[in-house]
């Protein structure tokens, strides 16, 4: 398996409020269908036993995938309480807000960048990465994880998986509509993407947790880590 190639993406250092920025988000509500991602981490949630009441995601952008994670949630009668997303943005939209509150489930929006070690990142049942943690290698990375085995019981990732296919798929994504930005950090993505086993490695603890990583349907990538309970 080539290494990973982790290099900045388009949309990352784009004003959020540029046209193609907005309709590269409005993208992403495609592509994370299409990937699965959201049936995969509940999937993965209801496997483990778990039915959390406070929840957050790191990296979560505009809220959206947050938000379709929740109300899939509901529909297994699992009903968390309460919501956080971190991010360097603030681009959650007042009708996102709504949606949250209308599920009984108000989020908490903190801005901030998940890197400064003073960011406060409250403790939560679930924690989630989604389309994120790609974006960083070596001691980032790991320091990320670290951060997340003191925040939580329950924390999944959801990332690109790192096969010899996916390149020749990303094109693809022009025939659902994508515009050029999510083309282009698609072909990233992947190359940053994950192979089994890298994500356990960059775990800290591996006595008082569970792991489990592989394969998510044929382009995502699902790490699990489970605190072990006494």
């Amino acid at each position: 398996m080539t290494p990973r190639v982790v290099r900045p993406e388009l949309l990352d250092e784009m004003d959020a409020a540029h046209p193609a920025a907005i309709r590269s988000r409005d993208d992403l509500v495609r592509v994370n269908r299409l990937m699965g991602n959201a049936y995969w981490i509940a999937r993965a949630v209801i496997q483990a036993g778990h039915s959390p009441r406070s929840l957050a995601e790191w990296g979560g952008g505009d809220g959206r995938f947050l938000l379709s994670l929740v109300r899939r949630f509901h529909t297994r009668s699992i009903r968390p309480s309460s919501a956080a997303l971190l991010d360097k943005q603030s681009i959650v939209s007042a009708t996102t807000f709504a949606q949250f509150k209308g599920l009984d489930c108000p989020l908490q929006l903190v801005s901030a960048d998940i890197l400064n070690p003073s960011a406060p990142l409250p403790f939560a049942d679930l924690i989630i990465c989604n389309l994120f943690l790609h974006h960083f290698e070596g001691a980032a990375l790991r320091n990320i994880l670290a951060r997340a085995s003191a925040q939580c019981d329950l924390f999944i990732a959801c990332e690109p998986r790192r096969w010899r296919l996916a390149p020749y798929t990303t094109p693809l994504l022009g025939l659902i509509g994508c515009n050029y930005v999510t083309r282009h950090d698609a072909k990233r993505s992947v190359k940053a993407g994950f192979w089994d086993g890298e994500l356990s490695t960059a775990w800290p603890d591996h006595k008082t947790w569970t792991l489990q990583e592989g394969a998510a349907g044929p382009f995502s990538h699902l790490f699990l880590a489970k605190r072990v309970t006494a």
